[in-house]
């Protein structure tokens, strides 16, 4: 429930003023889904949106499908040419979808390809527009979604030719609808993407997430983000500024996503509005070379023991190969920074096995870590600094022995969690899990518009329901 892709979607889609989102998440126990705001079945639903982040969840959407009582292939539900509950329009989105839509293509109506502020809202409309129609008929509703919006991509009207391995055409059937399918593009927001609901039952039950922009400019050339979210964008300090305002003023730890390409006088706005709100930062890396007094200043006001920052190659040629464009002094500057301002607890992340890897870059990467041990150990003035002890498999090689959690491998995008799928209906499927319990902090809006509809009260909020019309 804590994943801000999830919060997006279902802040956008209870934004409309004909729908009510409600939100569905995978049992930890065999038994079927409902939702959380009303306690639904979910083949009640006829509209079912999906925010699939992580490749992981592939298998939970199609597993919340089975034992929701919904036939999990497109073309089965598409047989009686109906969008009603028991055979609901499932509509795709989440950036795993638009690296690549084909895995979940016989499973997903629709795909809505890039970001949803500017594509979704749009699809909504016409969503609500068919179904005061009486969704007359599936195919084509489909036929004219996949003719707009933009971003819109049908599998169904689309013919995939391979090669073996390799695609080697797309031919669109019927020829009218767009071919290629374009993503949808956020060009800056009045306020950047934030939490929408806290509760003490998740992962991230009182820290409040804020973007400072979408995609990076660094090219990192394993990294998936990089290259979907083209063109990078970083959100204006004022657009971040206006979401930590919606925090609430009891949520006191704040978490910018993001960290790795912000530009240093824009983090430094960001770092005095939060200074000045006594709030405490997390992140979940540092670049190296992003690191400023402001900054530090934070972190050292924040207590903040644990950081991180990624080398992710071991040595200077990897580096270079990947693209990273940090350098080892960076990385010891970096180190002596952090320590100085408090930090305890330093993490190094790096990957094992990636291509033109040898074992001299893996006895630099043991060298470097040795390197950065002694600068903290300097600049804290101690001798002795313990390092994590890790192995390649085999503990066979050196003193200090270096591995990776096995999380990945280069090319492989996981999810931090491990967690299992969760679906809005009328919106959204994306990793988190609930745990039970209710909201603890609401946006404004989404209080005022989903308070009647949480079990306690089994009323439902003012607007149209997606299975059963107006309230």
């Amino acid at each position: 429930m804590s994943n801000l892709c999830m919060q997006l979607v279902y802040g956008l889609v209870n934004a409309h003023p004909d729908i009510v989102c409600e939100r569905v998440f995978l049992p930890d126990a065999p038994s079927p889904p409902r939702s959380v705001e009303s306690s639904r079945p979910l083949a009640d639903f006829p509209i079912v949106l999906c925010a699939v982040s992580f490749e992981q969840d592939y298998v939970n959407l199609v597993r919340m499908l089975i034992s929701g009582g919904i036939a999990p292939f497109a073309a089965a539900r598409g047989e009686q040419d109906l969008v009603a509950a028991g055979t609901p329009l499932l509509i795709g989105g989440g950036v795993a979808t638009f690296i690549n839509p084909e895995p979940l293509a016989p499973y997903i109506d629709l795909f809505l390809l890039g970001e949803a502020e500017p594509g979704l809202p749009a699809l909504l409309d016409r969503l609500v527009r068919a179904w005061r129609d009486g969704f007359p008929s599936r195919r084509q509703l489909l036929l004219d979604l996949a003719r707009r919006p933009p971003g819109c991509y049908v599998p169904e009207f689309y013919e995939m030719r391979y090669e073996g391995d390799r695609l080697a055409a797309i031919t669109a059937r019927p020829a009218d609808v767009p071919n290629p399918v374009k993503k949808v593009t956020l060009a800056e927001p009045d306020v950047a993407g934030h939490s929408l609901l806290l509760t003490p039952e998740t992962e991230f039950a009182d820290l409040f997430l804020a973007e400072l922009g979408r995609g990076c400019s660094r090219g990192c050339r394993f990294c998936a983000a990089g290259f979907v979210y083209r063109p990078p964008r970083l959100w204006p300090s004022a657009a971040i500024i206006k979401a930590l305002g919606e925090k609430g003023a009891d949520t006191k730890r704040v978490g910018l996503l993001g960290m790795e390409m912000a530009k240093t006088d824009e983090l430094a706005k960001v770092a005095e509005a939060l200074l000045a709100s006594s709030c405490q930062l997390s992140f979940s890396s540092l670049r190296a070379d992003a690191i400023g007094p402001e900054l530090l200043k934070l972190l050292a006001t924040s207590g903040l023991k644990t950081a991180a920052i990624a080398p992710d190659g071991g040595s200077e040629r990897l580096r270079r190969v990947i693209n990273k464009g940090i350098t080892e002094e960076e990385l010891l500057w970096a180190a002596e920074e952090l320590v100085q301002a408090g930090v305890t607890n330093l993490k190094l992340y790096f990957m094992i096995g990636l291509p033109t890897e040898t074992e001299e870059d893996l006895a630099e990467l043991v060298a470097l870590t040795n390197r950065i041990k002694e600068r903290i150990g300097a600049a804290q003035g101690v001798d002795d600094i313990s390092v994590l002890r890790l192995c390649r498999g085999d503990g066979a090689e050196g003193q200090n022995k270096i591995c990776a959690q096995p999380l990945c491998r280069p090319g492989q995008y996981p999810s931090a969690c491990g967690q299992s799928g969760q679906c809005l209906f009328s919106g959204g499927a994306g990793p988190g899990r609930q745990k039970g319990g209710g909201a603890a902090f609401l946006s404004g809006r989404l209080r005022e518009k989903l308070a009647p509809a949480f079990p306690a009260a089994r009323g439902r909020a003012r607007g149209v329901h997606p299975a059963t019309g107006p309230a």
